[in-house]
């Protein structure tokens, strides 16, 4: 006769009850992934409390646009201050722009200034182009120019660990940050100026009347 319920003859033979190895192991995974939702938030929340309403008084007159992440492929036609964990800029802007958060990538032409705050990483993506300065009044980890974009401006502020201007990147302007690791590859232009023919194209790309000079009126009689 068994001397376990069921007819087995020892424990081993006896269906385990309860939950299977890959259960818990779902289980476990689905426990991290709303942790590290949780944590985002959190995250988010602190930066905003830390950073955001400090530098949202030096940009008053920016429309601001708050959320966890943004791909903008519209025209951007007002100066803006993102505070979001990543903005991608695919379209391009006629004004200034300023970003607060994790990271930023710019693909498209913008016709402005940009300023980088409290930020992880910036790059200005392959064939992306900056009408202006780039400034950095507070520690950013990395600055990336990209092979083929343009910056016509300065790279002023402050930067934690490294500005890096690759092959075929132009920076027209002077790059005068506080650094640790500048890496300025040798086929990238630095402080040489604007080529005619990229002058020529951006120029043919930035709006007919710029934002705010009361030039929108016909001719005068």
């Amino acid at each position: 006769m068994s001397q376990y319920p069921g007819g087995y003859e020892d424990a081993a033979m006896k269906p385990k009850s309860g939950m299977g190895t890959g259960g818990k192991i779902a289980i476990g995974c689905l426990v991290i992934f709303v942790l590290l939702v949780i944590g985002c938030a959190i995250g988010g929340w602190v930066l905003w409390n830390k950073y955001g309403k400090v530098f949202a008084q030096y940009f008053e007159d920016y429309v601001p646009v708050q959320g966890q992440s943004f791909t903008v492929n519209e025209t951007i036609t007002q100066p803006t201050l993102y505070q979001a964990e990543t903005v991608t800029i695919n379209g391009d802007s006629h004004a200034d722009l300023a970003f607060l958060g994790q990271s930023a990538i710019i693909h498209g032409t913008v016709h402005g200034n940009v300023d980088i705050l409290a930020m992880e990483g910036f790059t200005l993506a392959e064939g992306g182009i900056i009408d202006g300065n780039i400034h950095v009044p507070v520690a950013v980890q990395t600055i990336t120019i990209s092979s083929g974009a343009v910056v016509t401006g300065d790279i002023t502020g402050l930067v934690a660990e490294s500005v890096v201007v690759e092959e075929g990147a132009i920076v027209g302007g002077q790059i005068t940050i506080t650094v640790e690791t500048r890496n300025v590859a040798p086929g990238a232009k630095v402080g040489e100026g604007i080529p005619d023919d990229i002058r020529a194209l951006i120029d043919a790309s930035a709006p007919e009347i710029a934002p705010g000079t009361g030039d929108e009126g016909g001719e005068g009689g």
